[in-house]
C-alpha cells in the first residue's frame, strides 16, 4: 500500500471518529442523522473531499456539512470551502430559506452552497445554489 493511500485511510478513519462524536450532539432525529451520514460518507469516501464537518445551521434549523474539496481553479491553495445541505429528495424546503443561506455564504465568505438530494435508494444528486440576485438578471 502506498503512503498516500495509507494517509487517506487514516484521514477517513479520524473523520469517522469526529463524525460519530458530533452527530450525537447535533442531530434532531434519526432520519436526519442517517441523511447527513449518507452525504458525509459520499463526500469523503467516494468524492474524495478533504473534509466534511457537520454543523448546525440556524437559517435552516438543520445540520449541514461544511467541507473542502480540491479544485484547481478556485483559490491559490486549490481548495474550495462549501456548505452542503443534505435533503431527502421528496422533502419540501422553502426557497426563501435556501436563498438566504446561499446569499449569506456567498457574499460573506465567497463559499458555495450545494444541495445534496438523497433518494430512497441512496442515490445522491448535488446542485450548486446561486443567490437570488444572480437569477434576477437571468430571468
Amino acid at each position: 500500500m502506498t503512503e498516500s493511500k495509507r494517509r487517506r485511510i487514516n484521514e477517513i478513519s479520524k473523520a469517522l471518529d469526529d463524525f460519530e462524536g458530533l452527530k450525537n450532539t447535533l442531530a434532531t432525529s434519526e432520519i436526519e442523522t442517517e441523511l447527513v451520514y449518507q452525504v458525509w460518507s459520499d463526500l469523503l469516501r467516494v468524492r474524495k473531499w478533504n473534509a466534511a464537518i457537520p454543523v448546525h445551521n440556524e437559517t435552516l434549523n438543520r445540520i449541514v456539512l461544511r467541507g473542502r474539496h480540491d479544485r484547481a481553479s478556485t483559490s491559490s491553495s486549490g481548495e474550495q470551502t462549501c456548505w452542503v445541505v443534505p435533503l431527502r429528495a421528496d422533502e419540501q424546503v422553502p426557497l426563501a430559506k435556501i436563498s438566504r443561506l446561499a446569499s449569506s455564504k456567498v457574499e460573506e465568505h465567497k463559499q458555495d452552497v450545494i444541495l445534496a438530494l438523497v433518494d430512497a435508494d441512496s442515490t445522491t444528486a448535488y446542485y450548486k445554489v446561486s443567490p437570488v440576485r444572480e437569477w434576477e438578471s437571468f430571468l
